[in-house]
């Protein structure tokens, strides 16, 4: 009887979890990043400890992608989401993160020698095509309604011409590296 329970809770537990699995990567994966405009790039945020923290996390690695993957994963480990940019304590809204990976992209690109650059852009995030802006608008309370109208990541022209976006802030949210 008792190993018959066992076994039924087993079973309905690997069926749940997999169920959040599923619902996790469909959400993550129907994600998109639209660019409506170019946000103003600040001045340079990096300290010195960040030069050097970055330039040693990326030292074994002249790959592109690789350096791009690192860059946010550092954003990500020295920023937490805040609704009020303060950098230097580490707290950030999407706009903070955006302008702190850019500083990073750009930094790690010149290093290594590479041609791509970033900047800080402006848009919307869309689930499977669905504009998740006025969604939001429509729900959040007045207070927040202008935190909602848009959002910041990463625009990165590629070497080779191609453009990518990144979003760390949603990456710190999610974990995913790419959107």
């Amino acid at each position: 009887m008792i190993a018959t329970m066992s076994r039924t809770y087993i079973k309905r537990d690997c069926i749940l979890w997999g169920i959040l699995l599923a619902s996790y990567l469909v959400f993550i994966y129907g994600l998109s990043l639209h660019k409506t405009d170019n946000r103003p790039q600040g001045s340079n945020l990096l300290t010195e400890e960040d030069r050097q923290e970055l330039f040693a996390s990326i030292a074994s690695t002249s790959d592109e992608s690789e350096i791009i993957k690192r860059c946010s994963k550092m954003a990500c480990k020295k920023l937490s989401f805040r609704r009020k940019n303060n950098l230097n304590l580490g707290e950030a809204n999407c706009v903070g993160y955006a302008q702190y990976t850019t500083s990073l992209l750009n930094a790690a690109f010149k290093y290594k020698g590479l041609s791509s650059k970033a900047r800080p852009v402006v848009g919307q995030v869309h689930l499977y095509g669905l504009n998740l802006h006025p969604l939001a608008m429509s729900i959040k309370p007045n207070n927040l309604k202008s935190f909602f109208k848009d959002h910041d990541f990463v625009e990165i022209r590629k070497e080779k011409g191609d453009t990518i976006y990144i979003d760390t802030s949603l990456q710190d949210l999610i974990g995913k590296t790419f959107i």
